[in-house]
């Protein structure tokens, strides 16, 4: 058992480290990864002109979007303000039309990656992620492929971080992991 967890930790660790956008601190963060980033919510997507143009302006190569909720149907929620995703089709423009186009405004500046971030504390984001890895797995059919297939096809997301404050379950947080990655198999 103890092999199997530290295997699992080991895997969780590398998949963390392999699809996140996590920012230790401009100057580490710039010597290990080339990013140093700015979080953002609302002000990225409410199409505020001003907060674009000094998006693309500031130095900031990383644009962390925060953050983004998962439902227990796998509907995705951007800051608990506005769907994202449905039933594995992406509908945040019926809400925020220009988001969309903003990001990629954004990222025509200094910004070169654009990483969404998933969880929060006392959420129950990744409690969701293990019921629906557990009762769907994360192969094409499963809901959380869908929906985040739709959301990587409607907005330029480079990365996901994954902000786990809550679950700790590893298995399904690297199976989850290893899907976003494109290496899902179940």
């Amino acid at each position: 058992m103890a092999d199997v967890c530290n295997r699992n930790a080991a895997r969780l660790a590398v998949a963390a480290l392999a699809f996140s956008g996590i920012v230790l601190g401009a100057e580490s963060a710039a010597a290990q990864t080339g990013y140093v980033g700015i979080l953002g919510g609302g002000p990225v997507y409410k199409h505020d002109v001003t907060n674009i143009k000094e998006l693309k302006k500031a130095g900031f190569n990383e644009l962390l979007v925060w953050s983004v909720e998962v439902g227990e149907t796998g509907d995705l929620n951007l800051n608990a303000e506005f769907p994202l995703t449905s039933a594995g089709k992406y509908i945040g423009d019926q809400t925020w039309p220009q988001f969309a186009h903003d990001l990629k405004a954004i990222k025509s500046g200094k910004v070169t990656r654009i990483t969404f971030s998933i969880g929060s504390s006392n959420v129950g984001d990744f409690q969701h992620i293990k019921a629906l890895v557990d009762s769907q797995g994360t192969g094409r059919t499963s809901i959380l492929y869908k929906d985040f297939r739709a959301l990587a096809q409607a907005l330029p997301v480079d990365a996901i971080d994954l902000d786990d404050e809550n679950s700790y379950d590893s298995e399904s947080t690297v199976k989850f992991a290893l899907m976003l990655g494109g290496s899902a198999t179940t």
